[in-house]
């Protein structure tokens, strides 16, 4: 009988959001402790995770390390939330960590979630392919989110934080942020985003943003405004390493991370961003302004129907030139024409064919909101010709 692990993992019987430590301990026990085996790097926040998530793994990767990177959601395809050295886990291997922890899951009382299944199976995967270090993003939260099961841990990293996943982790920022910082450990160094300071944003243009900070100059090809200090907290997490700052330097100019402030076409600019709350959204804004002054944007927006998607509307209506509405592959979703419909004077997104055929060569098309649909806009976008 064939198995396939992607199906497994993703079965609506255990899609279910379930904070706790309990499920993903016992599972980890059952598979004799593969994370005890591994060393951490572990980050939580509200926005901006995966970025400082790709800035250290490039930063450890030019080091010489072999560094694994477990992130989510996955844009293009699922295996790349879990990577080697930049490389997504094999349909193969993908296979055989999932058998090896569905034979211990299936035996538990209190079956774990989807996100804990694919905590373990990376656990598995990073353990025996020995590498040397893990750069661990929370899913959500962090107190009880199944990646603080890890205790071999050479830094906490804490982004921004800001108001997201409410239901689960309060409804202040105060809350979220003891949610969030639940990650810390006992004579474990932490680097929070509130510490950054002496960060310069220097001139940048279409392809890389230039900066300095603590008096170094710097470059990166994530273009957002935000992403100097998303750096500077990698920066900070490499020099815990003792990492020599050629090699950060080159992390840091050679980080790649898709879909966040990517501008993917030109005549006319396509920009895909993952902005899918309020404080996401306005810093798109102040990107966009920034690299492009004066300007009215043309705004693909898909979301999901529990963010704060009214206030989102009105923080980009009036930099708005035209609006399309679409709706992400998720049950969470908020269709699009109900989308349309609130806004008022938008359009349900048909095709990228045509919104570049409604567009001139120096219009510049924005498309955020859901993580969940960015791969699917990139696409269609990249491969028109």
């Amino acid at each position: 009988m064939h198995f396939d692990a992607k199906t497994y993992i993703n079965s609506p019987k255990w899609s279910n959001s379930r904070p706790g430590l309990e499920r993903i301990t016992e599972l980890c026990e059952r598979l004799g402790n593969p994370q005890n085996e591994l060393n951490f790097i572990h980050v939580a926040g509200t926005n901006g995770k995966g970025s400082v998530c790709a800035y250290i793994n490039q930063i450890l990767i030019e080091a010489g390390n072999i560094t694994g990177l477990f992130t989510s959601p996955f844009i293009f395809e699922f295996n790349e939330r879990i990577k080697i050295n930049n490389e997504s886990i094999s349909d193969e291997d993908l296979l055989q960590a999932t058998l090896k922890v569905k034979e211990q899951a299936d035996k538990m009382v209190d079956h774990p979630t989807e996100f804990e299944l694919m905590t373990a199976v990376a656990f598995v995967y990073f353990a025996q392919k020995k590498t040397d270090i893990v750069v661990l993003e929370v899913g959500m939260g962090g107190r009880l989110d199944s990646t603080n099961v890890v205790s071999t841990v050479l830094a906490s990293v804490i982004t921004r934080i800001g108001l997201d996943h409410t239901e689960y982790l309060g409804n202040t920022l105060s809350d979220i942020t003891a949610e969030k910082e639940g990650i810390i450990k006992p004579d474990v160094p932490v680097v929070r985003y509130t510490d950054i300071d002496q960060v310069s944003i220097g001139k940048t243009n279409t392809y890389t943003r230039r900066f300095k900070y603590k008096d170094k100059n710097y470059e990166t090809k994530l273009l957002a405004t935000y992403q100097p200090h998303n750096a500077a907290l990698a920066i900070e997490a490499a020099k815990l390493l003792n990492i020599d700052e050629d090699k950060i330097k080159l992390g840091i100019a050679n980080a790649q991370w898709p879909v966040r402030f990517d501008i993917v076409r030109r005549s006319p600019y396509v920009i895909i961003d993952g902005a899918h709350n309020v404080q996401g959204v306005k810093a798109l804004i102040d990107s966009l302004l920034d690299i492009f002054p004066n300007k009215k944007f043309t705004f693909i927006m898909s979301v999901l129907a529990d963010k704060d998607y009214e206030t989102m509307v009105e923080l980009i209506k009036p930099y708005a030139k035209q609006i399309f509405t679409s709706s992400p592959d998720n049950p969470r979703a908020l269709d699009a024409t109900d989308l349309a419909n609130f806004i008022g004077e938008a359009k349900v997104f048909e095709s990228a064919q045509e919104v570049l055929s409604a567009s001139n060569k120096d219009d510049v098309i924005v498309c955020f909101g859901s993580l969940y649909v960015a791969g699917k806009l990139y696409n269609q976008f990249i491969n028109l010709i």
